[in-house]
């Protein structure tokens, strides 16, 4: 299930990050980026991570233990950071941070209790 799953975070990333597909149209990533390569807030981090919370594990993330949403957010910023420090690369900065966001999700025990 890793594989596939692993696969499917960077397949979405392509399709539903980078390209023209309507937002309610899209297969994970049923948000937008912010403009101009803007850093998110916590709220907007947290709003956009229950979005994938639900459809990978299947429920609101704010029903998880209170550090999920925090360790993610590390999770996140430093694939941004790794990505944006080493210059061109297949995903730029945010893409690389949802991905890794998708891909620990994906590798979340409680995704494999399914």
């Amino acid at each position: 299930f890793e594989r596939i799953g692993v696969a499917l975070c960077e397949r979405a990333v392509q399709n539903d990050l980078r390209g023209a597909v309507a937002t309610n149209d899209r297969v994970l990533f049923r948000f937008e980026l912010p403009a101009g390569g803007r850093a998110l807030t916590d709220e907007e981090f947290g709003a956009r991570f229950d979005v994938l919370h639900r459809r990978i594990l299947g429920y609101p993330a704010a029903l998880a233990p209170a550090s999920r949403i925090p360790r993610f957010r590390t999770l996140y910023q430093g694939a941004v950071t790794r990505h944006d420090d080493a210059g061109a690369r297949s995903f730029n900065g945010p893409e690389a941070g949802w991905a890794s966001v998708c891909e620990g999700l994906v590798r979340h025990p409680e995704f494999h209790l399914y």
